[in-house]
């Protein structure tokens, strides 16, 4: 189902990638190859069929990696500044989309990125999403979801515990083994959000992190709502994610 008024996308790619840290001390995590492709390609290349063809890339971090992957995966360079690269990428790699990446600081936090491309995309609803998660939600049942009455919503993902938990009694005994579960009623952030511009006006210039500072504030109260995706969901945050999902990829393809 295609996107009905949603055609921009940001794209947070500015992070240190530290969990990662044997691939991150030389590029930026999006741009880890999962494929042929680097996770913010496949991203993209993801949204792109749901319709978006403007993307805003928030770097920081190791930037540079990034620019010169787009310069030279592009057939078109529209505007080089110290702060600001805009391209068209080759059919090969991302066909009848521009790709922006704008310099948003190595030091700044997610909201502060987010703020930091506002003139880019106010014109109108707009995706924001991590540059290191994959997904195949139909991001047109998160864009359903904001309704009149809401400022963003999201694509929420079932909790699920990484590890399966034992009790144990006062004097040692374990009594109890419980399996990893997905639990029915506690969900996380999937990342792909939907916003209208009025979500500017609740990023505090004192924020710092995006869903702590901003998402879980009680400026948003009442004003968020979700789509349930139970489909394919990987964060790569780990040497074993990110294995998985290159295992992944080659079993199934693209998402």
């Amino acid at each position: 189902m295609a996107l009905k008024n949603i055609k921009k996308a940001i794209i947070l790619a500015g992070g240190k990638g530290t969990r990662l840290s044997e691939y991150t001390s030389e590029i930026p995590k999006p741009m880890i190859k999962v494929g042929p492709y680097p996770i913010m390609i496949h991203i993209m290349r993801k949204l792109q069929r749901d319709g978006v063809d403007s993307f805003y890339i928030c770097g920081g971090y190791l930037i540079d990696k990034i620019r010169t992957y787009l310069l030279a995966n592009a057939i078109e360079i529209e505007e080089v500044t110290p702060d600001k690269l805009s391209v068209k990428l080759s059919t090969r790699v991302l066909p009848n989309a521009t790709v922006h990446l704008i310099d948003t600081s190595i030091t700044s936090g997610t909201a502060m990125r987010i703020k930091a491309v506002k003139s880019y995309v106010d014109d109108g609803p707009f995706i924001i999403t991590y540059g290191d998660g994959l997904s195949d939600v139909d991001v047109a049942n998160v864009e359903e979801q904001l309704r009149a009455d809401k400022v963003i919503s999201i694509c929420a993902v079932p909790y699920t515990e990484r590890f399966g938990l034992m009790k144990v009694e006062e004097n040692g005994d374990v009594t109890e083994f419980r399996e990893k579960q997905t639990s029915k009623t506690h969900f996380i952030n999937g990342g792909y959000m939907c916003a209208k511009p009025e979500l500017f006006d609740y990023i505090k210039d004192s924020d710092f992190d995006f869903s702590k500072d901003t998402l879980e504030s009680d400026r948003l109260q009442g004003k968020i709502s979700a789509y349930i995706h139970r489909g394919y969901w990987k964060a790569i945050d780990s040497k074993k994610d990110l294995d998985e999902a290159v295992k992944e990829y080659e079993e199934r393809g693209e998402i």
